[in-house]
């Protein structure tokens, strides 16, 4: 057996695991999209790259339409990406939420819930940009 970082195997996992996911990135609903680009942000510029060679680059494929489906794909990522900084916990503390019992699990889910609603607007705005 060949030995590699474990840094190096949790990426080729990934990429084996998630790579169609991202081809289809553009069909997720919202919610799903940016919890999948969180989920993998560790790795996601690079499995972006991935997808990219991997679409872009095999035979008989239209290369100028792949680049572009690709392109729009590392947008949307970027889109999702830039929630989690747009949103904070701390802005939503600072509006009074949580409320009484929303503690924990639930302030995180109010905060995703917030995350993609930001990320649908983006959205909206880069696809009538």
């Amino acid at each position: 057996r060949l030995k590699v970082p474990t840094e190096y195997k949790e990426f080729g996992l990934l990429c084996t695991e998630q790579h169609m996911n991202a081809h289809r990135l553009a069909d997720m609903r919202s919610g799903k999209l940016v919890r999948w680009v969180l989920q993998n942000k560790k790795y996601i510029n690079q499995l972006m790259e991935v997808v990219k060679l991997d679409g872009a680059y095999r035979e008989g494929i239209n290369r100028e339409a792949a680049i572009k489906e690709w392109n729009y794909l590392r947008n949307l990522v970027d889109i999702a990406l830039s929630t989690e900084k747009a949103v904070t916990g701390q802005q939503l503390i600072d509006l009074g939420i949580p409320n009484k019992g929303e503690e924990g699990k639930k302030f995180g889910e109010k905060l995703y819930q917030k995350r993609v609603e930001q990320f649908i607007k983006k959205r909206k705005e880069y696809e009538n940009g």
